[in-house]
Formats: C-alpha cells, sequence, structure tokens
C-alpha cells in the first residue's frame, strides 16, 4: 500500500492533480481534484487496472476551490476511514453524504498532517 501511495504522489504531483483515499481494510473511497482531462486519464487507468473491481464514479462535477489542494495522494488507512465511515458498505452514495465524508476526510487529514509536521 505505501508504494502504491507513494507512487500516486509522485505521478499527481506531476500531474497537478489532488485528493484523498479513504482505505476501510477491502473497499476504498477516493476524491480526485485536478484539471479534467488529467483526472479523466487517471480515472481511465485506475478503472483498467486489475487490481481494481467495480469502480464507479460516484460525483463529478467542476470546482472552485479544492478541499485536497496541498495533498497528491493521501491516505487514510482502515481505522482513520472508520471514524469516518464505519460501514462503507452500507454507505449512502447520495451528493449531501458525499460532501459529509468529504469534510470529515480533509479534517481527519490535517490532523494527521500536523502530528507528522510536529513530530
Amino acid at each position: 500500500m505505501e508504494d502504491i501511495v507513494a507512487e500516486g504522489h509522485r505521478r499527481n504531483e506531476a500531474r497537478g492533480i489532488t485528493g484523498i483515499l479513504l482505505f476501510d481494510g477491502e473497499f476504498f473511497m477516493q476524491t480526485i481534484e485536478g484539471p479534467a482531462a488529467a483526472i479523466r486519464t487517471l480515472f481511465s487507468k485506475i478503472a483498467a487496472d486489475d487490481r481494481h473491481e467495480d469502480v464507479v464514479p460516484f460525483f463529478i462535477c467542476e470546482i472552485e476551490e479544492r478541499d485536497f489542494p496541498d495533498w497528491h495522494m493521501e491516505l487514510l488507512e482502515p481505522g482513520e476511514t472508520a471514524k469516518i465511515l464505519p460501514d462503507m458498505k452500507k454507505f449512502n452514495f447520495s451528493y449531501r453524504d458525499l460532501r459529509h465524508v468529504q469534510a470529515m476526510a480533509a479534517e481527519v487529514a490535517t490532523q494527521k498532517r500536523a502530528k507528522r509536521v510536529y513530530h
């Protein structure tokens, strides 16, 4: 997992892509932000990757401001993800609920980053 995150960070930074990856031990949920063409290319690669099954985009839109402007690939591991989304399998993927998860993920990632910087 560390190798995937490191490689994703390197590639995303070069392409101007930011975002966050939540992992609950079984499922992934990812927010990807950046230039539309770069996002389309990245999503196509993710969907075509044999390591992934049932890749589904839940919400695609243009945004005015990024939620994760400095994070080219930040991983929230199962314990961190469980604080935000206790049961990803049963999650209601509505716009309102996705935005709530996004806001909570940004908060957890900010705290995680602050601990790394100060410790």
